[in-house]
């Protein structure tokens, strides 16, 4: 059928979209986010942790 894919067709494409995810994963602002999200994360569960611990 005219729609299908050869197999190296679909390896090519698949790789093609590995590349775009790996160009985003290095972006900058994709990294700082990662890392404030990690930062909010910490200070979260240390605030409830310290409420817990002060009842």
């Amino acid at each position: 059928m005219a729609g299908d894919l050869t197999r190296a067709q679909k390896l090519a494409q698949d790789a093609a979209e590995a590349a775009e995810v790996r160009a985003y994963q290095k972006d900058p602002d994709v990294l700082r986010l990662g890392r404030v999200r990690q930062q909010f994360d910490w200070m979260a569960w240390s605030g409830i942790a310290l409420g817990w611990a002060s009842r």
